[in-house]
């Protein structure tokens, strides 16, 4: 296990030290450990906006040196842990979740995919100037999410783990039902019918597991279609 360090002196050593470390031990740290160090190194530099900054910059330096050994696993870690460090600053949270979609894809990795698709949600979620952007995002995730639920066991098998369980698939149906209301709200007008459709299918699954929070929220959207004489 990689040793504490006073990141205080030099910060940008330290991360930098960490990353000798992993890539001359890469065989032999096992995800669960490389994403827990990683998580303890990177919240030691969530003091400043440089330190974060720093271990930004240097964490991502070493996933694309891991990338070109084909530590994919380290390389999805690392990009969770970036999303999560910068959660609250657009540009570099779309550039790490982008990244980290990638990887995701490249791994087969659905529930992770997912993961990334969120994050990209979130930015472009309400901002008229990534319209585009988001509903592509929620198209994409409802792909992924249905690839999830339909094929829930062989999902399993391709989550690519650091130690914590795959949601049951209650978690990943309800999360569909969201995206499809979502999207039926987004297309209502250009795509009635598609937008109904989705409806029924995401009030289906609220139903399916006795959900009602969300009921209003279709119906609403319902409604506002059928006002429209459509």
């Amino acid at each position: 296990m990689y040793p504490a360090r006073n990141i205080q002196l030099n910060p940008t050593k330290s991360v930098r030290d960490f990353s000798r470390y992993v890539l001359e031990n890469r065989d032999v740290i096992s995800n669960k450990t490389f994403a827990k160090q990683l998580c303890l190194l990177g919240n030691s530099y969530r003091k400043t906006r440089l330190t974060e900054d720093i271990f930004s910059r240097e964490a991502d330096m070493l996933a694309d040196e891991l990338f070109d050994l084909n530590k994919f696993d380290f390389v999805s870690i690392i990009m969770s842990t970036l999303c999560k460090i910068n959660r609250y600053r657009m540009d570099a949270l779309e550039f790490f979740a982008r990244k980290g979609l990638s990887i995701a894809e490249i791994q087969g990795d659905y529930v992770h995919m997912v993961a990334r698709l969120n994050d990209l949600r979130s930015i472009y979620f309400n901002n008229p100037a990534y319209k585009n952007e988001y509903l592509h995002v929620l198209q994409k995730e409802e792909k992924y999410l249905k690839i999830i639920t339909e094929h829930y066991d062989a999902a399993q098998q391709s989550f690519r783990t650091s130690g914590h369980k795959m949601a049951p698939l209650e978690t990943y149906e309800l999360m569909l039902a969201q995206i499809q209301a979502d999207q039926a709200k987004y297309i209502k007008n250009c795509n009635p019918q598609e937008a109904k459709k989705k409806l029924i299918s995401a009030l289906r699954l609220f139903n399916k597991h006795k959900v009602k929070k969300p009921i209003p929220y279709i119906a609403h959207i319902y409604t506002d279609i059928l006002k429209h004489g459509i």
